[in-house]
This record gives structure tokens, sequence and C-alpha cells, in this order.
């Protein structure tokens, strides 16, 4: 199993063990449908086909406060695209009355939320990119609302549910401008070429400095 299926598969069996506290610890990423007696309740979260779809333009990652996210050196984080590709949620129990319970809970958890019918899970990026030092919000879409029954061991006891999953591609780009510090001056005879780093630090009597953050606005330093 890939990283980013294994760490999109481990992010969803969390959220499983939360709408579900029955299957706490018996929730498993695997590569293949089960074909082993397991001990009951439990569940496994089988990733299917995942394909990129690459964005257009590379856009800042932002955080709450909608200010560029970057790391400790400065350098941005940009989103590149997205990971599209599917899941299987397994459910087995003892009796279909436990199961029907189970199948209940997380159907619940997909309606409960403002978004109906998807649920944001959270994927450890380090798994698959660890440079970017973060985790990413991933998207899980219900793909219909009916259980499957699938024949193990000659006995019904699995239920399937298909889902949809979104993961966020960012990346570390190169380092972006947080602040910019403007200095004007009345002296228009004031033409000595070029600026360097240092000019800046030079500020002389009857000049100003402002510093322009991002967004546009400046206030006078």
């Amino acid at each position: 199993m890939s990283r980013i299926k294994y760490a999109a598969a481990t992010a969803f069996a969390a959220f499983v063990e939360t709408a579900a506290p029955e299957l706490a610890g018996n929730v498993t990423p695997i590569q293949a449908p089960p074909q082993t007696p397991a001990t009951y309740p439990t569940a496994a979260v089988l990733p299917g086909r995942f394909t990129v779809e690459w964005a257009s333009s590379h856009n800042d990652v932002l955080d709450t406060n909608g200010e560029a996210v970057t790391d400790g050196s400065g350098n941005a984080l940009v989103n590149v695209g997205r990971l599209a590709g599917t899941l299987q949620l397994w459910i087995a129990a003892e009796y279909p009355t436990h199961r029907e319970d189970i199948e209940g809970k997380l159907l619940a958890a997909f309606v409960g939320v403002e978004d109906v019918g998807a649920v944001t899970i959270t994927v450890d990026s380090a798994l698959y990119a660890p440079d970017t030092g973060r985790t990413s919000d991933a998207t899980v879409y219900l793909n219909g609302e009916e259980w499957r029954e699938e024949m193990v061991f000659s006995e019904r006891r699995w239920a399937i549910l298909d889902l949809d999953v979104e993961i966020p591609l960012d990346k570390i780009q190169a380092p972006i401008v947080d602040t910019l510090e403007l200095v004007v001056t009345e002296d228009l005879t004031d033409v000595s070429g070029e600026a360097t780093p240092e000019d800046a630090l030079n500020v002389l009597e009857g000049e100003e400095t402002f510093t322009v953050a991002q967004n546009g606005s400046y206030t006078e330093v």
C-alpha cells in the first residue's frame, strides 16, 4: 500500500473509531478484502484507486487567520492540486442487529455535519510529504448510503460502504515576502542609484519608513 493511501486509510479509521466506540482498536487499513476470521465487532478500510488532479495555479495555503503558512525558514506552503480516490469501509459483527447498529452510527456521523454526506479527516502529511511538516484536512464523501453485503466463509457478516476521498497536495515553495519596508524621502536630489539591503538601514533625517503587510496595509515605523 502506498504511503498516501495508508495515511488516508489510517485517518479514516480514526474517524470510524470515534463514530462507533465499540470498534476502538479494531479498525484496520487493509490492501485487499478481508479473507480471515475476525474478532467481532471489527472493521477494515480498503483504499481503492487514487488519481492526481494538478491545479492550474499554485495558491498559498492559509491558516485560520487568512495568513500564508510558512516553514521555519520563511518558505511558503502552496497547494499544487489534490489526490482523489476511493475507500471502502468493511464492517463485521457477530449478529446482524449489532452490525446494523454500527452502520447506523457511522451514517449518522456523515449526516450530523454541516456539509451533509461529507466529513473532514486529518491526514498525517508526514507519511507521504515529510518536508511539509504538517497535517492536511482531507474530505471523505458518501458514495451512496446503501450498505452492501459480502459473502465470507459462507456467512453474510460483512457490510461494505463505498466512499470517495479528496486529499490536498501541498509542497514547500521558494521564500515569500512577509513584510516590506518602504523608505520615503522628500530629497529628490538623492539619486544614489540602485538600493541595497544596507540602504534600508541608513534612514536619514527627513525620511519616513513604513512597514507594508501582504494585504497592502501599512504602518509607520
